[in-house]
């Protein structure tokens, strides 16, 4: 599975969009598309500044964790 779309399936139903998590790794939106259409391949640095961006965005709107209801995809990266 492209890990873009990973980390975007595991923000969706957190209700953290793909232009959040970019703007926290500060990654433009653009460059992402372009990952997940498959026109460009991302580094693994960038792979892993948006990881630590969707953890941090994760973090900060559940600050006790994203809850049972949740767990799961968290984990697995699944919905």
């Amino acid at each position: 599975m492209n890990p873009i779309q990973k980390i975007k399936d595991q923000a969706k139903p957190l209700g953290i969009t793909m232009t959040a998590v970019c703007a926290q790794a500060g990654i433009h939106q653009s460059q992402a598309s372009r990952w997940l259409k498959g026109r460009a391949r991302p580094l693994y640095e960038s792979v892993a500044a948006l990881e630590l961006a969707l953890a941090e965005l994760i973090a900060a709107k559940h600050p006790a964790g994203p809850g049972p209801e949740h767990a799961e995809e968290v984990q697995t990266g699944t919905t």
